[in-house]
């Protein structure tokens, strides 16, 4: 695994987890296990490929501009 997958996979599930149980506790009563795994797979999703890309890009423009 490449240096840009493991911070994609660290940064995203980071973010993933956090929101994930961030969500339950706020809507804990209307919360069914469907759910709950539609969340977690959709935020792990979006998590690792869009918002660990981002932060991979801008890791590496800061970088850059050093």
């Amino acid at each position: 695994m490449n240096e840009r997958w493991k911070h994609q996979t660290k940064s995203g599930l980071t973010w993933a987890i956090v929101t994930l149980i961030i969500l339950t506790l706020f809507d804990y009563n209307n919360n069914t296990w469907e759910k709950f795994m539609y969340r977690s797979i959709v935020f792990t999703l979006i998590g690792v490929f869009v918002l660990g890309y981002l932060s991979w890009k801008r890791k590496i423009k800061t970088s850059t501009k050093k």
